[in-house]
């Protein structure tokens, strides 16, 4: 299975009457770069996936400090069961058991080692060791062992910073944006991105790779930064043996190797959504509804009359690599509507369905046969939850 991570990457889909039979993608070959492109799903009716309607497990609400959350940064599931959860209000990494027990909690505020100054990320390495980021810190990472004791400080160059972990332990830092000509209106800068040794020490430039969308206000030489309407965003993943890098312009994603060379190319047949009158509006409230007073609010629609509009909408919101290195594409969730919808690709590259997803749940990590994720009640309390995933 490792085998075939090289083997992806994706481009547009337009794909005639000459395509095989449904469910079986198209595959060629540009240049040493493998391309494939999806018309139509594999699974039949009797074997989609499915999500399990309520959670098997739910953590935090409860009365106790230890199962209260605030400002959950990642959760994971160890191969025994236990649940483990970067709880940023406190500094610390907890460890439950299967049935949502709290059993530990390793690391605290503070500068020392094992201590985190704001804890911000939180990945699984092999072995169920555990690294764990700092932002204030950001040379700083912190390893742990399954029980969670400190095991030693990670330290690496001062202008990166870490959001993946690769197979052999190895991690995935971005740098700094390129931020060149005029600031002002909407950019999309470059981001450099790095391969950084497993133990820490000087980085390995992988490439500069094209960021998200930012729209910029600038008065009197002061930049302020607006997330545009329907933006295109672009994600990075590190797992197994690829980066993967999926920028939602088109429905594409792209797997590179651990040297940043492009390997695979995976696409699906797409026709773009266009923005209405009615989603704009839609857009537009919900971006003022977060203003926490009228003044801002007032300056804020000064700043979105400003804004370009795209003509249609982005081709999906987001991406996740599950622990078999499916793909699952979490398809654009268009103003005023609630449903969940996940398209997920095998390891080859062959979307295989939809899967329907639960609202308000945002998944930290997809394994096997189960999702943990964070979830919020209506009181805005932070619950990490783990769902079922049934597999026919």
């Amino acid at each position: 299975m490792r085998q075939c991570l090289g083997l992806f990457a994706i481009g547009l889909a337009a794909c005639t009457g000459d395509a095989p039979r449904t469910g079986t993608p198209i595959v060629r070959d540009s240049a040493g770069i493998r391309i494939v492109e999806s018309v139509s799903p594999r699974w039949q009716e009797d074997e989609e996936w499915r999500i399990s309607a309520e959670p098997v497990l739910d953590i935090g609400g409860g009365e106790r400090d230890e199962d209260q959350l605030f400002r959950v940064r990642a959760s994971v599931r160890l191969s025994d069961g236990r649940i483990v959860i970067a709880d940023g209000g406190t500094n610390q990494i907890r460890f439950y058991s299967p049935d949502g027990v709290f059993l530990s909690a390793s690391g605290r505020s503070g500068e020392g080692p094992g201590e985190f100054g704001a804890l911000r990320g939180l990945w699984r390495l092999g072995g169920d060791s555990l690294l764990a980021g700092d932002l204030f810190y950001n040379p700083r990472l912190s390893l742990f062992d399954s029980t969670g004791r400190f095991v030693r400080t990670v330290t690496m160059d001062a202008t990166v910073q870490v959001i993946g972990v690769f197979e052999d332990g190895s991690m995935l830092a971005w740098g700094s944006p390129r931020m060149e000509g005029d600031l002002a209106g909407l950019q999309r800068y470059d981001l450099p991105l790095y391969r950084v040794p497993s133990e820490g020490g000087p980085a390995n430039h992988l490439g500069d790779f094209r960021g998200s969308e930012v729209f910029q206000y600038v008065v009197e030489n002061a930049v302020s930064v607006y997330g545009p309407f329907f933006a295109r965003k672009t994600y990075y993943r590190a797992a197994g043996v690829s980066l993967y890098v999926a920028e939602t312009d088109s429905y594409e994603f792209r797997l590179h190797d651990t040297d940043g060379v492009l390997r695979t190319i995976v696409r699906r047949a797409f026709t773009p959504l266009p923005v209405t009158r009615d989603d704009l509006a839609r857009e537009r409230e919900s971006k003022l509804a977060r203003a926490s007073d009228e003044n801002r609010r007032r300056r804020w629609e000064r700043i979105y009359r400003d804004m370009p509009v795209p003509s249609t909408m982005p081709a999906y919101e987001d991406i996740h690599i599950d622990d078999l290195l499916n793909v699952w594409v979490l398809e654009y969730n268009q103003p005023g509507r609630g449903d969940v919808r996940w398209t997920v690709f095998d390891s080859t590259g062959t979307m295989l369905g939809e899967v329907k997803g639960h609202a308000g749940f945002t998944p930290f990590h997809i394994g096997p046969d189960h999702m943990v994720g964070l979830w919020r009640d209506a009181l805005d309390v932070e619950h990490v939850r783990v769902y079922e995933l049934i597999k026919r």
